[in-house]
């Protein structure tokens, strides 16, 4: 790893630092989003709970995501999504009762 970073700065004009970190970091960046696109569709669309005793099961694997993807560089949703988020992860028979 160090002979990369060697050869990076060795393979730059002289006084480009910048592109040099560019070039470094790109792997870095790639590597978020692609966790940031693994990550999306379990925060837009989590797994709901079947019944009043999983929620909290799945708002827990909901917050770890959420966690996650912001740690890959990702925006948390706004709370107006996190509701319609969290209505959705209610079982079928208490979500219906709960208001948008």
């Amino acid at each position: 790893k160090d002979s990369k970073v060697a050869d990076v700065f060795a393979n730059v004009p002289r006084h480009n630092g910048l592109e040099a970190w560019r070039q470094l970091s790109e792997p870095v960046l790639e590597d978020k989003e692609l966790r940031q696109k693994d990550l999306l569709p379990s925060l837009t669309n989590p797994k709901g709970a079947s019944n009043m005793e999983g929620v909290e099961h799945a708002v827990l694997g909901w917050d770890t995501n959420i966690r996650l993807f912001k740690k890959a560089g990702g925006v948390e949703p706004s709370d107006y999504h996190k509701r319609i988020t969290f209505i959705r992860m209610l079982p079928v028979e208490v979500g219906v009762y709960v208001s948008t």
